[in-house]
C-alpha cells in the first residue's frame, strides 16, 4: 500500500463570498470559491430535484406527459469555467436505503464534517470544515439519493413498495442519470459513477444497464468496499464462502490490536495480510469444503494455524467446527478489555450492549461519524446551499421493515458482477476501480477480491481493472491519510481511464482478401 500522498494542491473555500445565485422550493443555486494551487476557481453548487416519470419497476420506455413517480433529490458541484468536456462524477452510498451523506460529507465534496484525524466524533455540537481532499478539483460531482432516502420521495406512497429492489432501483437511478446528462447538456462529458457497499451493486447494474437502455458508455466505475455478490459476505447454513473470504480481514484487525505473536507484529500490514490471504485460498478452503469428512487430526491442525493468524484460541475454532462468523470474532477479540470491535471499521471500540455479544443495532464505527455528518448536513443544506425543506433527511434507513426485491441470486442474495462483466465485455474503454479498507468487516476486501477473480474476464479487459487499499474500514475516506490517498489516487485512475489509445475492433483487410459478390477484383 501506498504511503499517505502528499499534495501540490491546497484547497480552500471562501465562504464569506458566497453568492446565492437562485432558490425555490424545488432548486437551489449557490455560487462558490475554491483556491487551487494558489489559484481561485469558481464552482456552482446545486441542489434540488429531478422527476422520474415511470415506476421503476416497470421497463416501459420513458415518454412525456407521463406523470411524476418519485422525485429524486441531489446535491451537484459543477466547476462552470470548464464547459461540458469537464468529467462529471455520480456518487451514491448503500445499503440498501443509505442516502449519500456519508460520501458526500465524509471525504469527497468540498465540504466536511468536522472529525478527528482517525475519524472519531469529537464532542457535539460539532462542526463543518473546507475538504482539503475533495475530488472536485478534478471532477465535477453529483451526490445522489436513490428514492426514499435523503430527500428523495415518491409521489404516492402506496407506490413506493415499486422502488425496492435491485433492478428497479438501477432503473431509477438510471433515468435520474439520463435525465441529468441531458438538462445540463453532459452527454460529451467523461462520464463516472461511484458506488459504496450495496452502492457497489448498484454501480455494477448501471454499467450494463446505462449502455443497454440510453447508450451511456461510462469512462469508468469506482467501487468503494464493494459489496457485488452478496453471497460472499452473508454468513448463511452450507455457505463456507464468507469464512474463507473474511479470514484476512481478522488478521488485519487482530493485528491492528497488537493482538499476534511477536513475530507477526514486528511485520507490516500487507506481509501479514498476505500470509492470510495465501491459507484462506488454499488450506482453509480445502479444509472447509471437506465438511463433516474432515480428519480430526487435520481439523486441529487448522484450528492451531487459524489461532497463530487471529489470535483466537484454537479451541474457539474447533467448537465452531472452524467456522466463526464476524459478530464472534469482533466480541471474542477485545474480550478481556470488555470491549467489542466494529463491524465497519474495526479500528473503533466500544462498550457491547450486553457483555459477551455484539449485536447488529449497534456498531461502534456508527456513533464515530452518525453524529457530527447529521448535524454538519442539516446545518449545511440551508446555511450554505440555500435549500429549505421542511421534511427529515433520511440519512439512512428508509428502506428499514420493508422487503427489498434482491432479484434472483443465491439464496436470495444478487450477484451483480455478472452485470459489470457484460458492461466490460461490450466496453473495452471501461475502467474499473475496486477501493477497499483492510478493517472493513462488512465487505472485506479478500471477498471483492475473489469476486473479480470469478468473472473470468479475458486478459485485455482484466487489465483494466485496477485495486488499491486503505489502513481503515468500510467508509475508510474519514480517516485522513486515507482520504489523502484516495485523492491522490483518484488522478491516477483518471490518467488512465482519459484519452485512451483506440482498441481495435475491424479485422485488417487483408492483402489477398476474397472477391465479393457481384463485384470485380
Amino acid at each position: 500500500m501506498k504511503a499517505a500522498s502528499s499534495f501540490a494542491w491546497m484547497v480552500a473555500c471562501c465562504w464569506s463570498g458566497l453568492a446565492f445565485a437562485g432558490s425555490s422550493a424545488e432548486q437551489a443555486v449557490t455560487s462558490h470559491e475554491l483556491v487551487i494551487e494558489g489559484r481561485t476557481a469558481a464552482y456552482r453548487a446545486t441542489a434540488g430535484y429531478i422527476d422520474l416519470k415511470v415506476a421503476s419497476s416497470e421497463a416501459r420506455p420513458v415518454a412525456e406527459g407521463l406523470k411524476t413517480t418519485a422525485r429524486m433529490f441531489y446535491v451537484a458541484y459543477t466547476m462552470s469555467a470548464a464547459g461540458e468536456q469537464r468529467p462529471v462524477t455520480f456518487i451514491f452510498n448503500g445499503g440498501p436505503g443509505s442516502s449519500a451523506i456519508w460520501l458526500h460529507l465524509g471525504g469527497l465534496g468540498p465540504r466536511r464534517a468536522l472529525l478527528s484525524p482517525q475519524g472519531e466524533a469529537l464532542s457535539p455540537p460539532y462542526g463543518l470544515v473546507d475538504n482539503e481532499a475533495s475530488w472536485l478539483s478534478r471532477t465535477d460531482l453529483v451526490f445522489v439519493d436513490p428514492v426514499s432516502t435523503g430527500y428523495s420521495r415518491v409521489v404516492d406512497e402506496g407506490d413506493a413498495q415499486r422502488f425496492y429492489g435491485y433492478h428497479a432501483d438501477v432503473r431509477s437511478t438510471g433515468e435520474f442519470i439520463q435525465r441529468y446528462l441531458t438538462r445540463e447538456r453532459r452527454w460529451l462529458s467523461p462520464k463516472f459513477i461511484l458506488g459504496e457497499s450495496y452502492g457497489a451493486a448498484r454501480a455494477a447494474g448501471l454499467a450494463e444497464h446505462l449502455q443497454d437502455r440510453y447508450g451511456i458508455y461510462l469512462n469508468g466505475v469506482i467501487l468503494v468496499s464493494p459489496a457485488l455478490n452478496l453471497a460472499m459476505t452473508s454468513f448463511t447454513p452450507q455457505n463456507d464462502e464468507p469464512y474463507i473470504n473474511i479470514l484476512p480481514t481478522y488478521t488485519a484487525a487482530a493485528w491492528r490490536h497488537g493482538k499476534l505473536s511477536a513475530e507477526f507484529q514486528s511485520r507490516n500490514l500487507e506481509d501479514v495480510v498476505a500470509e492470510a490471504r495465501t491459507y484462506a485460498w488454499r488450506d482453509y478452503a480445502f479444509a472447509l469444503r471437506q465438511g463433516s469428512e474432515l480428519p480430526s487430526a487435520d481439523q486441529r491442525n487448522v484450528a492451531r494455524e487459524l489461532s497463530r493468524l487471529t489470535s483466537l484460541p484454537a479451541e474457539f475454532f474447533e467448537q465452531r467446527q472452524l467456522r466463526v462468523p464476524s459478530t464472534a470474532f469482533l466480541t471474542k477479540l477485545l474480550e478481556k478489555q470488555e470491549r467489542i470491535a466494529g463491524r465497519f471499521d474495526a479500528r473503533y471500540v466500544g462498550l457491547p450492549y450486553t457483555p459477551g455479544m455484539h449485536t447488529w443495532d449497534y456498531d461502534p464505527t456508527n456513533e464515530g461519524v452518525f453524529g457530527p455528518v447529521s448535524a454538519a448536513f442539516n446545518h449545511y443544506i440551508r446555511a450554505e446551499l440555500g435549500f429549505e425543506s421542511e421534511r427529515i433527511y433520511q440519512r439512512y434507513g428508509a428502506t428499514r421493515g420493508v422487503a427489498w426485491n434482491f432479484g434472483d441470486g443465491f439464496d436470495g442474495f444478487i450477484n451483480a458482477a455478472e452485470d459489470l462483466r457484460k458492461a466490460m465485455i461490450r466496453n473495452p474503454y471501461l475502467k474499473v476501480w475496486v477501493a477497499c479498507g483492510y478493517y472493513d468487516f462488512a465487505t472485506p476486501f479478500f471477498a471483492a477480491e475473489s469476486t473479480i477473480r470469478a468473472l473470468l474476464l479475458p486478459e485485455p479487459v482484466r487489465r483494466n481493472v485496477h485495486f488499491t487499499y486503505y489502513e481503515a474500514g468500510h467508509s475508510f475516506y474519514v480517516h485522513e491519510a486515507s482520504r489523502n490517498e484516495l485523492r491522490s489516487d483518484l488522478s491516477d485512475f483518471l490518467e488512465r481511464s482519459l484519452n485512451q489509445p483506440a482498441v481495435p475492433a475491424v479485422v485488417p483487410e487483408s492483402a489477398h482478401r476474397s472477391v465479393l459478390p457481384g463485384r470485380s477484383r
